[in-house]
């Protein structure tokens, strides 16, 4: 149960980020706004619906993120921004999850070989 608002807080890196995220396929990609992001996202987190369909959306943007080669602690701050602003846990507890895991998360996003689909499938129901 613990680990649920971790991987929350770290799917929200794309959306807090202003950045878009890509949606579609490889050759024609289309890019939607980070307010679109975000809201989609806020209204799954409000309504205790973190589906598989926002994990692989958030888990795609992050992957971009890595590949533009983003500065770790500015992606700490964003992330605690999210953490926060989506009430997922106290402030206090979101810093805590962040400054503890979030190297790990990185390692591992910057080097798994699933889909976020894939990866996203383990967690999320």
């Amino acid at each position: 149960i613990q680990m649920l608002p971790m991987l929350v807080v770290v799917c929200l890196i794309p959306t807090v980020l202003s950045h878009a995220i890509p949606t579609g396929d490889k050759q024609q990609l289309q890019w939607i706004s980070k307010t679109e992001a975000l809201h989609t996202l806020e209204t799954a987190v409000r309504n205790d619906k973190i589906n598989c369909v926002v994990c692989s959306t958030i888990v795609q943007g992050i992957r971009q993120l890595i590949e533009e080669e983003q500065v770790e602690e500015e992606i700490d701050e964003f992330l605690n921004k999210a953490c926060v602003t989506l009430d997922l846990a106290a402030p206090y507890i979101c810093e805590a999850l962040i400054n503890e895991y979030a190297v790990e998360i990185y390692f591992v996003l910057e080097r798994v070989i699933f889909t976020p689909d894939e990866l996203c499938g383990i967690f999320v129901d």
